[in-house]
């Protein structure tokens, strides 16, 4: 199960235990959400089991069913308006939900996030991390429809190359193109972003 993963714990009908026969009820069944939701979340009780369905069509982005209403922004709303974390995953669904990323791209911008965590043990936050997702996500986006990248300036890469941290910007990039996304070697705004990301890293002695 992935960081952005959402489990789903729930039975598929009620049963009065006292009621004398095994025939499906109207009884309550217990409902349960764990992975990437936010903490400590009362859904009520809903009106109808079809909830779970139209919820889970929300996430894959597939036509709603006939019956039901998504609860999915209800999970998603961070219950800690002061945890960064959860505001950068809230900004990264809202991309997807406008349309700026596909769900093939939204899993690309989240394997970005868990390949700092685990290469470097940076947690992306919305203060540390909020311009490189948003960067790579509108990268994603303008490669899926075709839109040309510039390269970056002879000037500015000049100008980066002589960094201390630029090597490890470099390769960092490398890795990321080889193992998340393809994109063009000389994508300005990307160099930029995973650049200064990295001023961290050595500054930390990375």
């Amino acid at each position: 199960m992935g960081r952005e993963d959402i489990l789903v714990v729930m039975a598929d009908h009620g049963n009065d235990p006292g009621i004398g026969h095994s025939h499906h009820t109207r009884e309550m069944v217990p409902l349960l959400f764990a992975g990437a939701v936010g903490k400590g979340i009362d859904l009520g009780t809903r009106g109808t089991l079809s909830d779970v369905a139209a919820t889970a069509a929300e996430f894959f982005n597939v036509p709603m069913p006939e019956n039901g209403v998504s609860f999915l922004k209800e999970l998603l709303i961070p219950q800690n308006a002061e945890d960064p974390s959860q505001t950068l995953r809230l900004r990264v669904d809202l991309m997807r939900q406008n349309g700026t990323l596909t769900n093939t791209e939204e899993k690309q911008v989240l394997k970005l996030v868990a390949f700092f965590r685990d290469e470097f043990g940076i947690e992306m936050t919305e203060e540390n991390g909020a311009a490189l997702l948003t960067h790579f996500a509108m990268l994603l986006n303008r490669l899926r429809l075709g839109e040309a990248i510039a390269p970056m300036p002879a000037d500015l890469i000049q100008s980066m190359v002589s960094e201390p941290r630029f090597p490890l910007a470099e390769r960092t990039k490398e890795r990321i193109r080889a193992e998340i996304a393809h994109f063009p070697p000389e994508s300005p705004q990307i160099i930029d972003k995973i650049n200064q990301v990295c001023y961290n890293l050595t500054t930390l002695g990375a």
